[in-house]
């Protein structure tokens, strides 16, 4: 790996998630967000400051652990762009516990055109979306059962963020992709459940979205899906 082209892409990496902060916060402005977006000190920072710094820098990691798998190829610009629309969800539903469809439908449509070029396949593509689907509308229904109160776990934009994840990394590789997600969000869920019972009053909310965004994130950056 050639140390001047990572460091630019570093750079390059931080630019673009700067610029996707002003489209988060557009994003995150969705009246039937869970929780108000407090207003941002600057468009390219959003709101809370701190996310914003985190959205360029996971971009910034991104874009490197990306070129040392991939070098500058097609592959590469492909497996950025899902990690920017990974980003993206991730920080809307950690800021207002939204996940917005349409974002994910477009982007779900544009990897499925995409695999028979980038080496996944159309076949391959499709039965990761429709796995991911079938088995995140079964915990869907599993939710709504056990949480019947505004606490659940669960929603429809989690189910179309799933079918994302298997459209994009393929059947093959969607099994570990969403096992850190999961598990992200079930250490999260403890830790919570623990500080309730420490007396905390805690909002019954989990951006279980955004885990498995972190999920899916932190298996592209270690293990290279392709």
């Amino acid at each position: 790996m050639n140390v001047m082209i990572a460091l630019a892409l570093a750079v390059g990496g931080l630019i673009v998630g700067f610029l996707l902060n002003p489209v988060i916060t557009r994003l995150a402005t969705h009246p039937r967000g869970a929780n108000p977006l407090p207003p941002a000190r600057h468009p390219l920072l959003g709101g809370p400051a701190w996310i914003g710094v985190v959205v360029a820098a996971l971009m910034a990691l991104m874009a490197v652990a990306i070129y040392r798998h991939y070098g500058l190829t097609l592959r590469a610009l492909y497996w950025f762009a899902v990690a920017a629309v990974l980003v993206v969800t991730g920080a809307v539903d950690w800021k207002v516990r939204l996940i917005d469809v349409l974002v994910l439908l477009v982007a779900t449509i544009a990897v499925l055109t995409a695999a028979p070029f980038v080496g996944i396949g159309l076949k391959n593509a499709l039965l990761g979306a429709v796995i991911a689907g079938v088995v995140f509308i079964f915990f869907f229904m599993l939710a709504r059962l056990m949480f019947p109160g505004p606490g659940v776990p669960f929603g429809l934009g989690d189910i179309y963020l799933a079918i994302f994840i298997g459209a994009a990394l393929g059947l093959g590789h969607l099994g570990p992709a969403l096992f850190y997600g999961v598990l992200m969000a079930g250490i999260a869920s403890m830790v919570i459940l623990a500080q309730r019972q420490m007396g905390r009053q805690l909002e019954p909310y989990l951006s279980y979205g955004t885990y498995l965004c972190l999920g899916t994130l932190l298996y592209m950056a270690l293990w290279s899906p392709l």
